[in-house]
């Protein structure tokens, strides 16, 4: 329970004290981001997975609220976990054989195989055609970045507005910088960069402050 959270870091910081009566400042600095980092996990844990399904003639829309997720299974059995602020939509036609969403903020994406019949997701900065694949989509309106991470598969991206376009390969990250336009390509941490639809946050090699 979430009044368990202040039991744990009391108990924490006692086995600290009990360890060394004098502890120097560098291992204090461990101990807090430590403790931070705890308190980051638990948090995490409470996260709702919860969002409000709309419906009108020609469109349905579900849209995830601030400090919650959500998990969707979609007409044609690909799977979507759909992360905080975010919005899935697709036309009331959406079938095995015509497959297209569009998606504002962040998506893990474990797109049912076809060869025949590419699943393909409509974002505000680049479209992202795909057969059968995982994949997770990073396109929030208010951030400097979108990216696209690959775990399996293949993922075609098409930047229209920049007449651009990329394959990516398992393992790769293509990210679009909004305020110069450029497009970069990088090696991913896959395990981080989807730790978010488990409750998680990793940080690897941060600084602490950040």
């Amino acid at each position: 329970t979430a009044d368990h959270t202040e039991d744990q870091l009391l108990n924490f910081y006692k086995r600290l004290l009990e360890d060394k009566s004098i502890v120097p400042v560098n291992y204090w600095k461990k101990a807090v981001a430590y403790a931070a980092v705890l308190v980051i996990g638990l948090f995490s844990g409470y996260l709702i997975f919860h969002s409000e399904q709309t419906k009108t003639e020609n469109t349905v829309v579900y849209s995830v609220p601030l400090g919650s997720k959500s998990k969707l299974l979609l007409p044609d059995s690909t799977e979507v976990n759909l992360n905080s602020g975010s919005t899935l939509s697709y036309s009331a036609g959406f079938s095995s054989i015509n497959r297209n969403i569009t998606l504002s903020g962040e998506g893990f994406f474990h797109v049912k195989s076809d060869i025949h019949h590419p699943f393909n997701i409509h974002t505000a900065d680049f479209d992202a055609t795909v057969t059968g694949t995982q994949f997770n989509i990073s396109a929030y309106e208010d951030d400097h970045f979108a990216s696209t991470t690959l775990l399996e598969g293949k993922v075609s991206l098409d930047f229209a507005k920049l007449g651009k376009s990329a394959v990516l390969k398992p393992g790769q990250k293509i990210l679009l910088d909004r305020a110069t336009q450029k497009i970069s390509e990088q090696e991913a941490d896959t395990d981080t960069e989807t730790a978010w639809k488990e409750g998680q946050f990793i940080f690897r090699n941060i600084p602490f402050p950040e």
